[in-house]
């Protein structure tokens, strides 16, 4: 790991003084294999274990929404705060916001909102699918403004407490998708 760390372009001026960035270096490194050396590899891997990050049957809301999260920051340490900007302009709320002070803080929330909407589309479906389906058709209500008919979840967070609260439905797999 050190030798890794010394080959890096800015181990002298940057990793050597800012313990934080050392810190994220060394996770960057600890989710890359030898399989993995080729940049692309390691950026394949780590989004093929997000977009896998599904919640297993019996697992509780808090174990998955914790790995879900560590993988979610693996990713994110790869791709950078604004690998999201462009998708994010391109939005249906975006387009509604005002100012550039609004459309700027949206940019940033991207983030949040990806990881909130990959949570619930990687959970457990046989027993939140009615919750979702309820979020989806409320989505669909053309005759009320953005704001009220967007329930999705736009935090990691509040995702994890829809689903907590969420009466679970014994419904069987569906191939839609979720687990």
């Amino acid at each position: 790991m050190v030798d890794k760390l010394e080959q890096e372009a800015d181990f002298d001026n940057k990793l050597f003084n800012d313990p934080v960035e050392l810190l994220m270096r060394i996770k960057k490194f600890m989710t890359t294999t030898v399989d993995t050396e080729w940049e692309y590899f390691g950026l394949w891997k780590t989004m093929s274990n997000l977009i896998n990050c599904h919640q297993k049957e019996k697992e509780n809301i808090a174990s998955f929404c914790k790995l879900f999260e560590e993988r979610a920051k693996a990713l994110q340490a790869l791709l950078g705060d604004d690998f999201l900007d462009k998708f994010t302009e391109k939005s249906q709320e975006y387009d509604l916001l005002g100012s550039h002070a609004e459309r700027s803080q949206h940019k940033k929330e991207s983030w949040e909102r990806f990881m909130a909407t990959g949570f619930l589309y990687n959970s457990d479906r046989a027993k939140d699918q009615s919750r979702i389906d309820g979020m989806t058709a409320q989505y669909t209500l053309k005759h009320l403004d953005f704001k009220q008919c967007c329930t999705f979840p736009t935090t990691l967070e509040n995702a994890a407490d829809v689903l907590n609260q969420h009466k679970h439905n014994n419904r069987k797999k569906n191939s839609n998708g979720g687990n």
